[in-house]
């Protein structure tokens, strides 16, 4: 997937692009690596439409999470939270905020 994403006609194509990059970052994270594997899909995050954007992000703070890298996760969680998918997961963002943040969600 390294050598694809170097080669200039899936540089250019946006859809494979994004199909190797995800790709890729599966890979990266079936290894334990998952610093290169939040890496490779951030800028899917950035170019992605909605709703496969919010599904990339939820996958890149969970990653991050999993790298041990909070700051990064909770400004994912932060995206998602300011416009959710839908409704019915806002109770989810916020409590993934509070965790990334180490504050208590408010549930007892």
């Amino acid at each position: 997937y390294t050598a694809l994403l170097k080669d200039r006609a899936i540089r250019e194509n946006p859809g494979m692009r994004s199909l190797i990059s995800e790709s890729l970052s599966y890979c990266y994270e079936g290894l334990g690596k998952y610093g290169d594997a939040a890496r490779v899909l951030k800028p899917l995050t950035e170019t992605a439409a909605d709703p496969f954007q919010g599904e990339l992000l939820r996958r890149l703070a969970w990653l991050y999470e999993k790298a041990g890298n909070q700051q990064e996760a909770r400004k994912c969680w932060q995206k998602l939270a300011e416009r959710p998918p839908s409704p019915a997961l806002v109770p989810y963002l916020q409590e993934k905020l509070a965790q990334v943040q180490g504050k208590p969600s408010g549930k007892k």
